[in-house]
């Protein structure tokens, strides 16, 4: 009798662990069939460069979407020195999964930054970094338009 109880109790452990483990947002894809946990991590996006839209003149950041088909999101980040030589980069965006391209922020000069993107599975694990090679900016220019303030955006004069 005292197996049937421990036997049933450990039954009830489980079921309770099995149905928790999925409403704490846990980031772990478990098949209920058999409990296998995807431990891999998507692959990497490829082929991060920019471009430049001159009629919005704006620089944008690209690249080629992940073949994994778990993928979730995109983080991009960016640093100001070649990530080979052990400079940390900062995230700037997080771009969901199904877009590739992303408008970068206005600048007022000239500046020369690095990329990395990194895929986001739907099992919470992250791909390796895609890395850019040096990437130089266009700074906004706007001949008879606004003006640019020192953070490289437009100055709005209706706002001094």
């Amino acid at each position: 009798m005292k197996s049937n109880r421990t036997a049933v109790l450990a039954l009830l452990m489980s079921a309770s662990m099995f149905s928790l483990t999925g409403c704490f947002g846990s980031s772990k894809v478990t098949s209920p069939i058999n409990g296998v946990v995807n431990q891999t991590a998507p692959a990497a996006p490829t082929n991060v460069h920019s471009s430049f839209d001159a009629a919005g003149n704006r620089d944008h950041l690209n690249w080629d979407a992940s073949a994994s088909a778990n993928v979730s999101s995109y983080d991009v980040y960016v640093y100001d020195a070649d990530p080979s030589t052990g400079a940390t980069g900062t995230l700037v965006a997080n771009v969901p999964v199904g877009s590739t391209d992303l408008p970068m922020p206005i600048v007022g000069s000239a500046v020369s930054q690095f990329y990395g993107v990194r895929s986001n599975g739907s099992n919470g694990l992250s791909s390796a970094f895609a890395v850019s090679g040096s990437i130089v900016r266009h700074p906004f220019t706007n001949p008879g338009g606004p003006q640019v303030g020192p953070n490289g955006r437009p100055i709005d004069p209706t706002q001094e």
